[in-house]
């Protein structure tokens, strides 16, 4: 549990699992977020877990992956943003998310958008070491002791361009 890591001088990284599986809108998946986060910080609260040594790790907020209408980055940043200003308290330093199902730079755009709104939450917004860095990468290299420079160089660019999106100046 959160509360055991702490004890133990570890940050737990609270990973609420709400599936982007189905034909759902984005304001089904906000919906249905915003009524786990509540759960689960509840849940830590009743457990005196420290919130200030925590960090979420939740999905953007995105339409099912069926769902026949797609979402602008700017639509997923304002939903998602939306979501955590109405659910994660304040103490939470920072927001790791997991791109989830979406592509790289789809997530790298998202996070951008996320980062050039003006939130009321003070929480970092950034990613958690995913598929939104590794995935060109691993492609890259492919096995391959050949290409492991080429790949090296595919993480660089995409640690660049995900930092640029941290700080809203990627898009």
């Amino acid at each position: 549990t959160a509360r055991t890591l702490q004890e133990k001088g570890l940050v737990p990284l609270l990973e609420p699992a709400v599936l982007a599986d189905g034909d759902h809108t984005i304001e089904r998946a906000a919906e249905v977020q915003e009524r786990v986060y509540v759960d689960v910080f509840r849940a830590l609260a009743e457990n005196g877990v420290f919130l200030e040594g925590c960090l979420l790790k939740p999905m953007m907020s995105t339409p099912g992956t069926s769902c026949p209408e797609a979402a602008t980055p700017e639509l997923v940043a304002a939903y998602s943003v939306r979501t955590l200003e109405r659910t994660v308290p304040s103490a939470v330093p920072g927001v790791c998310f997991n791109s989830g199902t979406l592509g790289e730079e789809e997530a790298s755009l998202c996070l951008d958008a996320m980062n050039r709104i003006e939130r009321k939450g003070p929480w970092s917004v950034t990613f958690g070491f995913s598929s939104s860095l590794q995935t060109s990468a691993v492609r890259t290299w492919a096995g391959s002791s050949d290409n492991l420079g080429a790949a090296q160089a595919a993480l660089v660019a995409r640690c660049r361009a995900n930092g640029e999106a941290n700080l809203g100046k990627y898009a």
